[in-house]
């Protein structure tokens, strides 16, 4: 719950969907598999009317830490940088969105996502919210003058994500020649929980000569 001249109390709320019709919150974060595609929702609620929910930046981390130096970058400053995100239409004081989990995900056990929000009067001009993506260093110093009509941004952030678990094994072949060199080939398989199951064989010729 935020507090802010003009804007009263606010809260927001920061969730996961099971689709693209944004009605059913999927109810875990587990099993998650990179490349999937996630569904979120970030909506404020306040009494205040006629307000506007802008998403500055939004990125994952490996724990619950915005601040973490390990993230990747969904949205920075207004601007898209995930390919595979699609937003979706509603409310002015919601922001629906969608991306693939991406190859970071896949890197840890669990996940967690930002964001940097800021709420404007809808419809006012010169506010972050009709700015837009930008990339202008001196935009920070130029909006202090127009916080009337914005707040502060506000990180609010959702997880942990979890996700799908991997084992792997390896296992060996060896062969003699007549002359007494020896090749051995290893197998090295990875098989996900879920059923997905990946396997690389990579050979390796060993030579021994024994005396």
């Amino acid at each position: 719950m935020y507090t802010e001249t003009g804007f009263g109390v606010f809260t927001f709320t920061f969730q996961f969907f099971t689709d693209n019709q944004f009605v059913n919150p999927r109810p875990n974060l587990s099993a998650v598999q990179r490349g999937e595609r996630l569904y979120l929702e970030i909506q404020v609620s306040s009494a205040v009317p006629d307000i506007e929910l802008f998403v500055e930046s939004c990125k994952a981390t490996p724990h619950d830490d915005p601040s973490d130096p390990v993230f990747y970058s969904i949205i920075q400053d207004g601007c898209i940088k995930d390919q595979s995100l699609v937003t979706y239409a509603g409310p002015a004081n919601v922001f629906r969105f969608s991306i693939e989990a991406p190859s970071i995900f896949g890197s840890y056990k669990q996940v967690f996502i930002s964001s940097s929000v800021v709420l404007c009067e809808k419809v006012t001009p010169n506010t972050r919210c009709t700015e837009g993506c930008t990339v202008n260093p001196d935009r920070n110093h130029r909006r202090r003058g127009s916080l009337v009509n914005e707040t502060q941004p506000h990180v609010i952030s959702q997880g942990p994500i979890q996700m799908k678990g991997a084992s792997f094994g390896i296992s060996a072949n060896v062969t003699e020649s007549a002359s007494g060199n020896k090749s051995m080939v290893l197998t090295i398989s990875a098989s996900v929980s879920g059923g997905v199951i990946a396997l690389v064989a990579i050979g390796i010729v060993v030579k021994c000569y024994c005396f």
